[in-house]
């Protein structure tokens, strides 16, 4: 029996070291993004590329008499590209302080995304688009919602060598809690990949200018909450070989990011976002989910 056991073990060891060889792991500098797993391998297959999704990081603000009509041109765009566009409202704090009785929709990270390095944004509504230069730009900033479709379309149409898969596998309504994982694939070698996360919520009103008029009760969709770490994302390592593949599952505690004690995040409102960033700043590929 002894012998029968030693002769199975010594076939699956030879099994999967055909399927899959081990690769060095990250190591993670912020403690929100210490994964509760975390495996890496090299495929015995090929990694194919595929198409790069666009993340929009579009800048606003309730007293911005522009941004519902940047907005607009934001959601028609994602909805003409459905599973494709990653939409983040950044409320950083030009024209966004609250009218009275209505939620402070800016927090320290939206600020952060307008200043320097990324930035510095001049005007609202404007967006950045997966973080790149585009034309004649002097920096990742798009600021006439009249280009943001031509540019995102060109982002569109290439591929990218990070396939991106998130999903949600475990939630606690009560906790307020989520665990979810995401799985990397890389068609190609890569150095310098950092992994980032954040969250976003809809169906908040607040109060907004619309041109010369304010409304009330009007619904802010897909507003930056908090990122999980740093804006950046977190390395993942140093170098990565072609047909690597990563899995991670983390959890968050929505009471451990939502820092606010005046304003409770809805849960049911809510989304996950991820993104790859390389070196250069540039959005490697994106993708989000529904909590």
């Amino acid at each position: 029996m002894s012998k029968f056991f030693n002769i199975i073990l010594i076939a699956t060891i030879i099994l999967l070291s055909a399927q899959c060889k081990e690769v060095e792991t990250a190591v993670i500098t912020d403690p929100s993004q210490l994964p509760l797993f975390d495996s890496t391998y090299v495929s015995s297959s090929n990694i194919a590329e595929v198409p790069k999704n666009v993340l929009m990081e579009e800048f606003s603000g309730v007293r911005c008499a522009n941004c519902p009509a940047g907005t607009l041109k934001t959601k028609e765009i994602s909805s003409n590209n459905p599973g494709r566009v990653t939409v983040m409202a950044i409320h950083s704090n030009f024209l966004a302080a609250p009218y009275d009785d209505s939620p402070d929709l800016r927090n320290d990270d939206a600020q952060e995304m307008a200043l320097a390095p990324l930035g510095p944004i001049g005007g609202k509504p404007s967006t950045y688009i997966n973080r790149t230069i585009f034309g004649s730009a002097v920096n990742i900033v798009v600021p006439d919602p009249n280009t943001w479709e031509s540019f995102v379309n060109q982002e569109l149409a290439t591929t990218t060598p990070i396939d991106m898969k998130l999903e949600s596998i475990f939630q606690d309504i009560n906790e307020r809690t989520v665990r979810y994982r995401i799985t990397l694939n890389f068609a190609q070698q890569a150095t310098g990949v950092n992994l980032g996360f954040a969250l976003t919520e809809s169906n908040i009103k607040a109060e907004q200018l619309d041109g010369s008029t304010k409304i009330k009760d009007y619904k802010h969709e897909h507003v930056l909450r908090s990122f999980i770490g740093s804006i950046y994302g977190e390395t993942l390592t140093a170098s990565i070989e072609a047909n690597t593949v990563i899995i991670k599952e983390f959890e968050i505690d929505l009471d451990d990011e939502d820092f606010d004690p005046a304003v409770e995040w809805k849960m049911e409102n809510m989304e996950l976002v991820a993104f790859t960033r390389s070196s250069d700043q540039k959005i490697i590929n994106s993708t989000h989910i529904e909590l």
